[in-house]
């Protein structure tokens, strides 16, 4: 894992040539939004109605996609409330068993 100088970038060797959508990835909100705007206004310009939506669906399915492999993602992992329960419980028995 290195962490790339000047753009707070950690290539963790799992994107390959996708170093570029990390970049994309941590841009500031409003530059996304600007970006997607402009992409967006981009290509309309030459495709048709059909065109246009045959390609919105297609992003649309891989944002779904992305985003459900997200939540499981997050789903499979243990949330800050399981791990300070936990501590708690491992406090809890420490102290009953310095109390006689």
């Amino acid at each position: 894992m290195t962490i790339i100088p000047d753009k707070n970038i950690i290539d963790d060797g799992r994107c390959g040539d996708l170093m570029w959508l990390k970049n994309i990835l941590h841009l500031p909100a409003e530059v996304m939004t600007g970006l997607a705007t402009v992409i967006g206004f981009a290509l309309i310009g030459n495709l048709d109605a059909d065109e246009q939506n045959a390609l919105g669906n297609m992003l649309f399915l891989i944002g779904q996609i992305l985003s459900s492999n997200a939540t499981q993602l997050q789903a499979n992992q243990p949330s800050p409330t399981d791990e300070l329960e936990q501590r708690i419980k491992a406090l809890e028995q420490r102290i009953s068993s310095l109390t006689p």
